[in-house]
């Protein structure tokens, strides 16, 4: 985020408390939970589902191994596999490099359901949040 207009002009900072909300979620990703992701692509010529892998240092590979198979990057210890079947190889390996690079980011999230809406929120805002755990209320967050 950029905290700031179309125009570049800086957004305000809004602090939202805990009682303004009637629920939340939060999550933080951790980076060295898995070591790879998996995705899985439909070979139509075959008829049948196939994964694609692909590594951090990347193998020379035949014409073959395009056909079908798992998309991988990171480590075979242990991969995410996403659940979704991709129509292509390259929608397969597109996908799982996003998450990887969204799991190598270690994003942490954090939802909230207001009990009033409030008319001044726009995108990109800063946003400071009080009365939350300590790991909520320490970071800085933009909507």
């Amino acid at each position: 985020g950029q905290n700031q207009t179309l125009s570049g002009k800086p957004l305000p900072a809004l602090t939202i408390t805990h009682q303004q909300g009637d629920s939340h979620q939060f999550t933080l990703t951790d980076r060295d939970a898995y070591t790879g992701v998996v995705a899985q692509w439909l070979n139509t010529r075959q008829a049948k589902p196939e994964t694609v892998s692909v590594r951090r240092k990347r193998k020379k590979r035949s014409a073959n191994t395009e056909k079908q198979g798992d998309y991988l990057i990171g480590s075979e210890e242990n991969v995410l596999v996403l659940r979704h079947t991709y129509a292509s190889k390259h929608n397969a390996e597109r996908a799982a490099r996003a998450n990887w690079e969204r799991l190598q980011r270690g994003v942490a999230t954090f939802a909230i359901t207001l009990a009033r809406g409030r008319a001044e929120l726009t995108p990109e805002m800063p946003v400071r949040v009080s009365s939350f755990k300590k790991e909520i209320d320490q970071a800085a967050w933009t909507l």
